[in-house]
């Protein structure tokens, strides 16, 4: 069974998991660290390994090359935004599944491919990144009621899944620009509740624009993270 295990770097210890859950009517939010070393701490990991989860050096010029595949993955995107919206799936969901996208694609090319296997492929990230960051993610089925042309079959997407964590080393713990930001929360904590709410809103509204547009990861961020850690 050990053989199964990934081998990546957890940014919290088993022991942490008594983390504060805090009820957000009450003016708390949910923070993973309790004091500024912790989050200075996890900033450095995600910089150490943002690198092994990125797409390779020529991705985003390759992908502005090919009108059809560049196209495809916005398709994809957007697909994700709204069914985060949906089921109301976590934003770190919707990053992670965009990661494993845009990882799978620099790693194989796909030269050659239909929008169909796109639009497959894109529903195996999806359901990925909802296992692994969700506590009751939908079903396949489910997850194809709306926005997607083909209706495609359970023991096909697993298929696609198969390929795609194989693709992927097994290795689904991707640093995002959503993981900076989380930690960028736990900075401004002590914002009042109605302007802490509307400035993660606004960021978050950011963020997906850049996930759009395939923008470097960090850019967004560095402005805030230089005033706030």
């Amino acid at each position: 069974m050990e053989s199964l295990l990934c081998d990546e770097v957890w940014l919290m210890s088993p022991e942490d998991h008594d983390v504060h859950v805090n009820n957000e009517e009450e003016g708390d939010t949910c923070f993973f660290y309790s004091t500024k070393e912790e989050c200075e701490q996890a900033f450095g990991i995600l910089l150490e390994n943002e690198m092994s989860y990125m797409p390779k050096p020529d991705y985003v010029k390759r992908i502005k090359e090919n009108c059809f595949i560049e196209n495809a993955r916005f398709k994809a995107i957007y697909w994700f935004i709204k069914c985060q919206r949906r089921w109301n799936f976590s934003f770190g969901t919707i990053f992670g599944a965009a990661s494993y996208l845009d990882r799978f694609i620099s790693l194989n090319k796909c030269q050659g491919w239909r929008y169909w296997m796109f639009e497959l492929l894109s529903i195996a990230c999806l359901s990925v990144a909802s296992k692994f960051h969700e506590t009751n993610p939908p079903q396949l089925l489910e997850l194809q009621m709306e926005g997607v042309g083909h209706l495609y079959d359970p023991k096909m997407i697993k298929r696609m899944e198969l390929t795609l964590l194989e693709s992927l080393g097994w290795r689904l713990s991707s640093t995002t620009p959503y993981s900076y930001f989380e930690l960028l929360q736990w900075n401004i904590k002590s914002l009042k509740l109605p302007l802490f709410h509307d400035f993660t809103s606004h960021v978050k509204e950011l963020l997906l624009g850049v996930l759009l547009g395939i923008q470097k990861h960090l850019e967004p961020l560095l402005f805030f993270f230089s005033f706030s850690i």
